[in-house]
């Protein structure tokens, strides 16, 4: 077994919008390609559209079911399950993916939030 660098989660368990989907897919295809010395984790909604990720040596895609209490789930997950998680799971990065993410973590922890970008980067356009 290779040893890596880093262990990342790339957590887009909550990505459902169509929008989320193209972009989160986008990311989770390319990031394993770019930093090939490190071990991606990937939490996604066990749907059909995320089937179709290409699978790399340095890529771990966990499918999660969806149900009607999905936003309770969220909190409770992001609260309390994914900070156990991260540490059974010595993850050393958490990369959310187009949502919230936890409000206090004992590692490095980055929240891509597309659209607050596209408003920082339109307002920055207007001034221009």
């Amino acid at each position: 077994m290779k040893s890596y660098r880093k262990r990342i989660l790339l957590d887009a368990s909550n990505a459902l919008g169509v929008g989320a989907k193209i972009v989160i897919k986008n990311i989770i295809s390319v990031i394993p390609k770019l930093s090939i010395d490190n071990h991606f984790i990937a939490l996604l909604p066990d749907i059909e559209y995320y089937k179709s990720i290409p699978e790399y040596e340095n890529l771990e895609l966990i499918f999660l079911k969806q149900n009607s209490f999905r936003l309770v789930k969220r909190l409770f997950h992001l609260s309390f399950g994914l900070h156990n998680w991260l540490r059974v799971n010595r993850i050393d990065i958490c990369f959310t993916l187009g949502d919230i993410g936890p409000i206090k973590m004992n590692i490095p922890h980055f929240v891509y939030q597309p659209i607050l970008h596209l408003c920082l980067y339109h307002s920055q356009q207007i001034h221009i």
